[in-house]
């Protein structure tokens, strides 16, 4: 498989902001489900996206160096083969490996959903509905 060039952003603050666990989410949700920014920075990190306008995600996936030319690229592979096919090319994909491959531990996935908690208890009643 072709992979296309990564391209980093050089900028790297939003991709300190977050945690191993939402960074790796984050690469699944783009590489395999072409999942967009916005909806990343909803789902994955509990912003509001109106707001944050998908920038936090796309700031973590460019530090990454994956541009728009990855978005689910591994659409209907499972990650070994995925792993695979990074490792085989010629571009260093060691980092963007070790997120995909990332298994966090327990009290990451509780820190990730207490930081859900607190943006929902400091949002409206409507926007908790939806």
């Amino acid at each position: 498989m072709l992979m296309p060039k990564l391209n980093h952003s050089g900028r790297d603050r939003e991709f300190k902001l977050y945690n191993s666990y939402e960074k790796s989410l984050i690469c699944k949700g783009w590489l395999f489900n072409g999942t967009g920014h916005r909806k990343l920075d909803k789902d994955i990190l509990g912003l509001d996206f109106a707001k944050s306008r998908g920038f936090q995600s796309r700031g973590v996936l460019g530090c990454l160096g994956l541009s728009v030319d990855f978005k689910n690229i591994f659409k209907g592979q499972d990650l070994f083969t995925a792993v695979e096919n990074l490792k085989n090319d010629s571009q260093d994909f060691e980092l963007i490996i070790e997120l995909l491959e990332y298994n966090p531990e327990f009290s990451e996935i509780i820190n990730k959903d207490s930081h859900k908690i607190e943006n929902s208890q400091n949002d409206s009643s409507e926007n908790r509905k939806n």
